[in-house]
Order: structure tokens, then sequence, then C-alpha cells
């Protein structure tokens, strides 16, 4: 290490690092080894090449007036120990995945040519600074009073003394236009969690603050706020963040977990994440997508499985879009993860992991480990760090005992088996595959690969058994439409069965609306289970039926009593009331689209709350139940079953002529986002069924990422509906678009 971080060292032969990233990532960029996510190109890169150390390094200047001054070299993460090495000394090691490195490096950086070198170490299992005092970490608490419009915030920020004597100066702070400051001093080497509490400043206390609320029950409001620490002698030194002003309160932890944001209580509806992309190689933009769709599909939460995303950005896309994310740490289940070697390591990772992301209105729920208790070491140490470290949140040990529940299943049911399953807890993992469109079919898989299917299949984790049994979403398959002649047949058909499974998932939740979070809403590789958007950002059948589902406020069947219902998560704003005049509308069509009955049925509907306001009787031949909810004349609700006596088989759609669609694109742009309206309207005798809008370019390629208001939709005859398309003109390769329309 000294060597390779000394001067003379020749580093000529080295290739470019991807950072962040894998090791593999790197690779991949110089062309060394294979894509991983096209066809089987995984299975020809050796696992063995990459266990063992690896040395990164890398030359840099500093300005000229940061010479003299204390200085700092910070790490915010390696994977998983380091040792470290600067202009030919060793600084020391860092421990842990998730443990920031710090290093005092006064007196050894040079104004050219530093040398620094860091030894990556084998997992066994397989910028500066120069004040004198640093600011850093910094969180707030806030409490309503309990007639509500009162708010009171206790913000706070860890102080440290860097200096070998005590320092006085003047420690202020903002949220918005609310300022305060105290004088404090830090004794040598200090470090001190200082708080400004509402007894001993007013402006702490008042009914002006706006307060950060999750997608679908208010605005997601962050303020500007920030800490300086002015010492009588010295530079300054700052820290600025986003502040969203949030009361979090929690009941039944140990038997039905409930959880209140604001007062008002939260339903989580979302899904698991693991890793965000399997070489790391997320940025900003790729976060903002992929939590802009949570949103879009209206979720309200994330689950940040065993703790495996851990970039800043990921936790700002959250808190801009409202996704509350659940926190789990770094313990896989007891049959897949041995407990941990060093509880004194593991517990340094997840305190300093707290006091970095504990500013974040987005996080929701601590939780110790996935499917099973921690040690009790670490289980005692973790509560404490939750609660002292971010005062009014709340910590789990297990996620799937206790007041929540989980352990699936992962294949696909029925939508009468779904509603047998619920609850009455929030349900931490339930999911099914999610076969992709054809385009990406194409993406992933080589052509002779496509069909039928194979191995490759397996490899992208559609396998026939094992949790996602994919035997039995084939099954589904052939008996709504028969044996599939190609891949594109089968993909097309997927979808019906994609949208019908997670909009089941979501809708069977309604009894008790405890909460339901996907195995997996979101993707890290290009796969063919347990996802709602695909590996490049496509958007299944599966994402709209999450997003149908989902909506604050909803009308839906329930397969289980043959009931109607109108499901209210979370539509009875704070700010509107209750929706006390809607009608709810119920309507069946025959296979050929003529209404053969329809009811209308007034209704009344607070939040947290589903209402039975109808019987359905199923009638003897395949067709169509239309459902919406009105008020005032504007359709809030509209859902929509293809039913039969048989549940699940599709085949008299076979026997509809082939659709007469067309469309009416107006094109507009706002900035740097494009947008189409897009008139779709059935001129034929017959249903136009799940018919799939899909944008491309003059090219014929898909433009992704894409928004649609809706998609996946079915027409009776001479109607026509709008669908709102939204997508960056970055992303568009300067193509013009064009729009594609397939259907079953």
């Amino acid at each position: 290490g000294e060597a390779i971080a000394a001067a003379g060292f020749d580093g000529a032969d080295w290739i470019p690092a991807t950072v962040p990233g894998t090791v593999l990532a790197s690779y991949i960029n110089i062309g060394a080894v294979p894509k991983p996510n096209y066809a089987d190109n995984v299975d020809q890169i050796s696992e063995s090449f990459f266990r063992s150390n690896f040395w990164y390094r890398d030359v840099f200047d500093v300005p000229q007036e940061m010479l003299g001054t204390q200085q700092w070299l910070n790490f915010d993460g390696i994977n998983w120990k380091a040792n470290v090495f600067l202009n030919g000394q060793r600084l020391g090691s860092i421990e842990g995945a998730f443990q920031r490195g710090r290093f005092n490096v006064t007196g050894l950086l040079r104004e050219k040519d530093n040398h620094l070198a860091v030894e990556i170490i084998c997992n066994d299992h397989f910028a500066a600074i120069k004040e004198k005092v640093s600011v850093s970490d910094p969180y707030v608490k806030t409490e309503l009073s309990a007639d509500g419009p009162t708010v009171s915030i206790t913000p706070s920020v860890f102080v440290q003394n860097n200096d070998t004597r005590p320092v006085t100066g003047v420690l202020s702070g903002f949220i918005g236009d609310v300022r305060f400051e105290q004088t404090i001093t830090l004794p040598a080497q200090a470090e001190q969690e200082i708080c400004f509490k509402p007894s001993q400043f007013a402006q702490l206390t008042g009914n002006d603050f706006k307060l950060w609320w999750p997608n679908g029950y208010g605005e997601s409001f962050l303020y500007e706020a920030g800490f300086t620490f002015a010492p009588e002698i010295g530079a300054s030194s700052s820290i600025n963040y986003k502040a969203g002003l949030r009361e979090m309160r929690y009941t039944g932890l140990r038997d039905s977990l409930q959880i209140f944001i604001n007062g008002r209580r939260f339903i989580p509806l979302g899904g698991n994440w693991g890793f965000d992309e399997h070489n790391l190689l997320y940025r900003s933009r790729e976060y903002d997508i992929a939590v802009g769709y949570h949103r879009d599909m209206n979720f309200t939460m994330i689950r940040n499985w065993v703790g495996q995303v851990g970039d800043e950005s990921f936790y700002e896309a959250c808190d801009r879009h409202g996704i509350m994310i659940w926190q789990d740490f770094w313990l896989a289940n007891p049959a897949d993860g041995p407990d941990p070697y060093d509880d004194v390591m593991f517990l340094n990772n997840a305190c300093d992991y707290l006091r970095r992301m504990r500013s974040h209105a987005s996080i929701g729920l601590y939780c110790g480990r996935n499917e099973g208790f921690p040690p009790e070491a670490i289980d005692r140490g973790l509560r404490q760090y939750v609660h002292t470290l971010a005062p009014g949140m709340e910590y789990i040990s297990h996620s799937s005992a206790e007041g929540v529940s989980g352990g699936g299943p992962y294949w696909t049911l029925t939508m009468r088996d779904y509603f047998t399953r619920q609850s009455g807890k929030i349900h931490s993992e339930r999911g099914m595959p999610n076969v992709m469109n054809i385009e990406s079919m194409r993406r992933t898989f080589s052509p002779s690969d496509l069909w039928p299917q194979n191995t490759q299949w397996g490899q992208h984790d559609f396998t026939l058994q094992g949790a996602q049994r994919a035997a039995i979403f084939n099954q589904f398959v052939s008996k709504g439409f028969g044996e599939a002649r190609d891949a594109e047949e089968f993909t097309r058909w997927a979808q019906l069965i994609n949208y019908n499974g997670y909009r089941g998932m979501f809708e069977s939740t309604s009894y008790a609306r405890a909460g339901l979070l996907l195995w997996m809403s979101h993707p890290c590789w290009p796969s063919m289970v347990w996802q709602t958007y695909d590996y490049y950002f496509d958007p299944t059948a599966a994402y709209f039926g999450c997003k149908k589902a989902c909506e604050p406020l909803h009308i839906q069947y329930n397969a289980l009593t043959d009931s109607i219902e109108v499901v209210n998560h979370s539509a009875g704003a704070h700010s509107a009331g209750a929706h006390s005049a809607l009608t709810a509308i119920v309507t069946v069509f025959d296979l050929n689209g003529r209404k053969v009955s329809q009811q209308k049925v007034r209704v009344s509907s607070t939040e947290d709350s589903t209402l039975p306001i109808a019987h359905y009787s199923k009638i003897s031949t395949l067709h169509f139940l239309r459902l919406q909810l009105v008020e005032k004349g504007e359709v809030l609700s509209e859902n929509l079953y293809i039913m039969g006596v048989e549940e699940g088989n599709y085949q008299a759609l076979a026997t509809l002529p082939q659709p007469e669609v067309t469309q009416r694109v107006v094109l507009s742009q706002n900035g740097e986002t494009q947008q189409a309206d897009v008139t779709l309207r059935n001129k034929g005798r017959s249903p136009a069924v799940f018919l799939r809008l899909n944008l491309k370019g003059a090219d014929g390629e898909q433009i992704l990422p894409v928004v649609y208001s809706d998609n996946y939709i079915t027409l009776m005859p001479g109607e026509s509906k709008t669908i709102y398309v939204f997508w960056k003109t970055q992303d568009a390769r300067g193509q013009q678009p064009c729009f594609e329309i397939t259907y079953l």
C-alpha cells in the first residue's frame, strides 16, 4: 500500500474504475467480460476472479488555500473492508460496508499530485474539510398539538471539535424562514449533539409550518434547512439539507402494527427493493425515475430489504416523491445468513448509518432482521440507537412476526385466493411472476432462446419450481388462452395474468387496509418475476394493475364475497373532508359489448374505510364488469374485470373480430418534458380488449422511461378514452414520437 500510494508508482497498466460500482462493472466497461444482462452471458464470467482483494488508486490536487489548515479525507462507504494509504503512508482501515471512513490528513497533503491507494478486502462470506469545528447529521423531530394546527419542532445537529483546544462560537440554524441560534463551547476533540428545544425558542412552535405528507395524503413539502457554526476565531462550518416536518406515531408494535403520520393512519402500499442495480450503477437520475414510477403507481412505501440500498440519492428521491421507507438493517433471515461475527462492528455501522440518514422525512420504520430476530445484544442496541438518534421513530425486530406478517406466497393465485389470505396486519412480502413485454424479451434473450421456454428463461428467474413457481403462471396462461405459439403471443397473453394478479394482491387488502409490500416492486437486472416495471423501465401490465388497485379512492370487486366495494385509503383529505356525494355505477356488458345491466348506488365514503355497496351475480358466459365512482360528473375511479363462470378462462375472447381502433394525438412540451394526449376510439362493433399503448420513436424502438395515465384498457363499441403520456426530451433520442396499439 505504501508503494502504490507513492509518487514513483507506475500505474499505466491499471484499468479505469467505475465508482460507485462493483468491480465487475469496471471490467464490463472495458470489454474484458461480456455484459451479464444479456442471454446467458452471466455464465461466461468466472466468479473466482472477483474473490480476491482489489486495489484502487487515484491522483488528485488540492487548492493551495487548504494547505496549512485542518484537512480530512472522507469516505461515504465501501464494501466491505478497506485499508487506506495516502502519499506513501498508511492512514488506517474502514470496517463495515455502511461505515463512513474519516481520516485526519493534516500535514500529509500537497498542492499537486497527491497519491491515494485503497485496498478493498474480499468479503469473507459470499472531500475534505478545513474548519476547526464540523457540523453533521442534522435531524428535526416534529410534534403536533392535540387539536392539530400547532406544530412544535426540535432541530438538532452533531458538532465536532477537531482542534486540540476548546472552541467557543455561535451555532445557528434555519428551517425555511425560521431561524435560531445559541452560543456553545466544545471541549477539545469532543463531539456533541446540540438540540434546539421549543421550550427555549418560541419561534419553533406555530401554526404556519407546512407538513410533509406521503404520496396520496398531501404535499411532500420540503423546507430548505441548515446549520452553521461560527467560532470566535477561525472559519465557519455549514451544512444544508432538506427538512420534511412530520409527526410519526405507532400502535400495536407487538400484535398489529399501525402507523400514523401527522395524526392520520398511514397505509403502506408498495414493494421491496433488494439492490438498486446489480452492479450498483444507479445515480440520481435512475433513482428519480424508479421512485417516480412508485409514486405514479399510487404506492406509499418502499421496503429497503436488508438495507441493500445505501445511496443518499435514493433517500432524496423518496423525500421528493413522498414514498416512505421501511428501513431494514443488514441481517438476512437465519436460514440465508449467519449472525454477525463482530457485534461491535455491526453496531458501529448501524449507529453511523442512522446518523447519516436520519434527516430524511421519508424514513417511516426501522426493522432489525428479515424473517427472524436479531441476536439479543444487536436487537437491544438497534432499538436504543433508533430511539436515541431518531426520537419519535420506531423499531421492530422481525419483518414477519409480532406486529407484522410476511412470508409470501410468491407465486400466482386467483383473485379469490388473494382475498382469503388477508392477515389484518401489514404484510411485508407477497408476490408473483411478472413477465416482461416482448420488446424487453428481445433485449434480454438471444433470438434462438426466445421460444420455447428454456434454461435461459430460468437464468432470468422464470424457474418452473422454487418460490416463484413459474409452472403455475404457465398454467394460468394456458387456461386463459390456450397454448402459445411463440414468445410474442405468450408475453401478450401474460400481461392479463400480470394485471389481474397484481391488482388482486392489493385489492385483497381491503378488509383491514393494513397494508401490503410486494416481493418485489423493482428489478435490479433483467428478470421475468417479482417486479412492476422491468429493468429497462418499461411498465408492464402489473404496473397498471397496481396503479388501479392503490388509488386513494377506489371501487372494486371482492372475489371472496361477490360484493362491490368502495375503498378509501387516503382520499378523505384533511382539507377536503369526506366524499359524501358519490355515485357508484355497476355495469355488465356481454361478450359483444352489449349492456346487460346497470345499477347506480349513492355512496358516502370516509378516509380509511371499506364500504360494501352492492352484490354482484355473474352471468353464464364471458362478460365484462365495469365499475365507476362518480362525483359531480367526474369519474374518480374506474375499474374493469373480464369475468366468466370459470375464473381465469378467457378463451372466448378469441372469437371476437380484430378491433378497429383509431388514435388522435395532440403533442405539447413543458421544458424538458414532452406530453402526448392520445385519444383512442373503438370504431368497431365489438369490444376492443386490453389495448396497450406503446410509445416508440420513428426508428421503431421504445422511448423509455415513460409515464402513462392509464394503459391496458378495454373500450366498448363506440367508446373513446384519452391517455396522457409523458417523457423526457433526452430520452427520445431525437426521434419523433409515434404510438403502437396492441391488444389481446
